[in-house]
């Protein structure tokens, strides 16, 4: 089975963000749970005394919810999750677009233009924020939220499936459930 090259980022079908509604005409993104991973070594001593150490780099990972669609909408999903090839595909999955603010807080998701790890503002002071994990690069500008259509305005995370098996659950009302986890992947 070939592989993915580098050029070939897939794009997560352009589902809409929005609310469960009863409307079944269009499926949408019902929740999207972002969990930030870090690895670390713990031990404590008779004494009390405590001792970390980070053991490892920081990642994101994402659990997507749909909303029930017809088996004609689901097609899409299903296309999409046979390209991804299971963890050997990769796509950019746009964070929350419809939060409707561009303005950069503590805690806003931003990317930098050289490379495609995801970092979280922890710090506004001074001339430019403070993120974390540490940049990998030094060099790129910041890319912060935006409601602009322009995909270089997008703040995204670079991701694959956690999963080489993925499911698709049809319940007794014949509409299909779909769940996707992904982990954050560098390009």
């Amino acid at each position: 089975m070939p592989t993915l090259s580098r050029a070939e980022v897939l794009a997560l079908p352009e589902l809409p963000f929005a609310r469960p509604t009863s409307s079944l005409s269009e499926a949408r993104i019902v929740s999207q749970t972002m969990t930030s991973h870090r690895q670390s070594q713990f031990s404590q001593a008779l004494s009390g005394r405590i001792m970390t150490k980070a053991t490892g780099a920081q990642w994101f990972e994402m659990h997507l919810t749909f909303s029930p669609m017809r088996a004609e909408q689901a097609l899409r999903m299903i296309g999409f999750l046979e390209k991804m090839q299971g963890r050997i595909g990769y796509c950019r999955i746009p964070l929350f677009p419809d939060a409707g603010s561009s303005d950069l807080t503590v805690g806003s998701y931003v990317n930098y233009s050289n490379h495609s790890k995801l970092y979280v503002v922890t710090s506004l002071s001074g001339a430019s924020p403070t993120v974390a994990p540490r940049p990998l690069n030094e060099g790129g500008s910041l890319i912060v939220p935006s409601t602009s259509s322009r995909d270089d305005h997008l703040v995204y995370m670079a991701a694959s499936l956690k999963s080489d098996h993925q499911s698709i659950e049809v319940k007794p009302d014949g509409l299909n459930h779909i769940n996707l986890t992904f982990i954050e992947r560098l390009e």
